[in-house]
């Protein structure tokens, strides 16, 4: 889990990006911010509606399929994008995230992706 209120200009650096995918791909990973989630419009980060699936428990984020909110919004990521869960800092919220990491079923949230080089 990485607490972060999201406002620091490191996340649009891309080494930032980097280490997220490194960890995501070796686990599961997500972004716990401390303000509500009305208030994230207003970060760096700026996530976005999704459907997670997870391959298996446990999966790491390289694993996850995410499937977008179908309002046509949102442009298609690249393929080898990763979905990073976006939590707020609340026992709902972390529950939430526990049930995806532990069971292998589809799950509404909202998720940030890293830009892509």
């Amino acid at each position: 889990l990485v607490l972060t209120d999201g406002l620091s200009p490191l996340w649009t650096d891309e080494r930032t990006r980097d280490l997220l995918r490194l960890w995501g791909g070796a686990g599961p990973l997500a972004i716990v911010d401390p303000f509500p989630q009305k208030h994230w419009h207003r970060t760096a980060l700026n996530p976005r509606r999704a459907k997670l699936h997870p391959a298996r428990a446990a999966a790491p984020n390289s694993r996850l399929d995410a499937r977008y909110d179908v309002s046509g919004l949102d442009q298609p990521d690249a393929p080898d994008g990763l979905a990073v869960p976006m939590l707020e800092l609340s026992p709902r919220w972390i529950a939430w995230w526990a049930r995806l990491v532990t069971e292998p079923t589809s799950v509404a949230g909202k998720i940030w992706r890293p830009s892509q080089r």
